[in-house]
């Protein structure tokens, strides 16, 4: 059930999402200036957040279940991995390579395609019924990043 209480949370950790991913493209952008290569830029985000995560889970305790689990199951370290090649890897390095080769509020804009990508995608591959209201939210968060930078 959601209650307003959760929907307010759900909205500031929107807010805050859209805020982090604003704030790091301008900064990825300040530090891909010149022919500093958008590759190594990747490696630096890709590393530190692997680090800060493992430091996340290794204060919270959830370090050891984490390995504990993986152990239990390889074939989810294949998965993990693909995942972790197309998106972080790939993804973010072609999104680096945009942000440093087009004008900002472009790359932005075409970077907010995944809901519209995957509209179609849940539907088809996962059989999820595609409501009026993601269809709506989904063009609203587009038409909205586009305004923003444009």
């Amino acid at each position: 059930m959601m209650t307003p209480r959760r929907y307010a949370v759900g909205i500031l950790c929107g807010l805050g999402a859209a805020l982090g991913q604003a704030g790091g493209l301008v900064t990825s952008r300040q530090g891909l200036v010149g022919d500093f290569s958008a590759l190594s830029g990747n490696l630096i985000r890709l590393t530190t957040a692997a680090l800060a995560i493992w430091v996340l889970a290794s204060i919270t305790g959830k370090a050891r279940s984490s390995v504990t689990a993986l152990r239990a199951n390889p074939r989810a370290i294949w998965i993990i991995l693909g995942g972790a090649f197309a998106g972080p890897f790939i993804g973010v390095w072609l999104s680096l390579i945009a942000v440093q080769r087009a004008p900002l509020g472009i790359a932005s804009t075409l970077m907010s395609l995944p809901p519209v990508i995957l509209l179609p995608v849940s539907h088809f591959l996962f059989a999820e019924r595609i409501t009026r209201p993601a269809v709506l939210g989904t063009f609203l968060a587009f038409v909205g990043t586009a305004i923003l930078f444009l």
